[in-house]
């Protein structure tokens, strides 16, 4: 997808939460987006929710807050059974094993019905947030693993023009300061390009590297990053990291860089509607 400030290479994996806890705020979705995963509020009174099927990939999966949906079609004055009737079958049709229905209501009859026709059902409190994180945390090896496997996947945006200045520090071989543009970033890794060419040999495989990021006007560090690509030719390195790994990135400079990736997030969505 082609952006003002870059494109997006590759996408999070996303969960559509239909009627989101209100619990679950920008701090809690942040978490969630450090751990590969973007959640995303679906609200019915400005979605329909047969549109859902439009955003229907192998990265996204679906969450139904049952209470909530309920509540608002009683408010539409429309029949309990009726509503059940409809929507249950809507969600078997459209990828039961990639979507999760959850109530804080116990009702046993009700949940052998859902359970029958293949479709995930869980009697828990969402409202908690930390039920709410851990439950979605559950559930990504369940929607996305590929034969048993799942694959990481975090938003990396291509940047163009490359104006954002960066500070190079090689722990292992204590060379001087070298100075770099950022060319891609993601929660996992970021795509640079040296400015000096004859610099290029100070660069190899496996190099651990400090990284000062200027994104004005915001400000990051990474302690610790491995180098895992040096492409000479074009002057570009490659450096990976564990954004959860307070050793390679502070809790301070990752809450900055998930920021900036959310914030991101947030302008594609309000402006194409999607990000998949």
């Amino acid at each position: 997808m082609q952006l003002s400030n870059g494109e997006i290479q590759v996408s999070p994996k996303i969960i559509y939460w239909v009627e989101m806890p209100t619990t679950i705020g920008e701090e809690e979705i942040i978490e969630l987006l450090k751990r590969d995963v973007l959640v995303v509020n679906y609200n019915l009174s400005l979605n329909p929710l047969q549109d859902l099927q439009n955003h229907l990939t192998n990265k996204t999966g679906f969450f139904y807050n049952f209470d909530k949906i309920l509540n608002i079609q009683r408010l539409k004055g429309e029949k309990e059974a009726d509503f059940i009737n409809n929507f249950i079958p809507f969600i078997k049709s459209f990828a039961p094993e990639k979507s999760l229905l959850h109530t804080s209501m116990i009702n046993e009859k009700l949940g052998q019905a859902i359970k029958s026709l293949g479709i995930p059902y869980i009697e828990k409190n969402l409202d908690d947030k930390k039920i709410a994180i851990t439950t979605v945390l559950n559930m990504i090896h369940p929607f996305f693993a590929i034969k048993g496997r799942v694959e990481r996947s975090s938003l990396r945006l291509n940047l163009y023009p490359l104006k954002h200045k960066v500070n190079i520090y090689n722990i292992e071989t204590k060379l001087p300061l070298m100075k770099a543009t950022l060319k891609d970033v993601s929660l996992t890794g970021i795509g640079l390009v040296i400015l000096d060419k004859n610099q290029m040999n100070f660069f190899k495989v496996k190099d651990l590297i400090k990284v000062e990021v200027m994104m004005r006007p915001n400000y990051f560090n990474i302690n610790v990053g491995l180098v895992t690509r040096v492409d000479v030719k074009k002057q570009e390195i490659g450096i990976n990291f564990d954004i959860t790994n307070s050793k390679m990135v502070s809790t301070i400079d990752a809450d900055v860089l998930s920021k900036i990736i959310y914030r991101w997030i947030k302008e594609i969505i309000a402006e194409h509607k999607k990000l998949e």
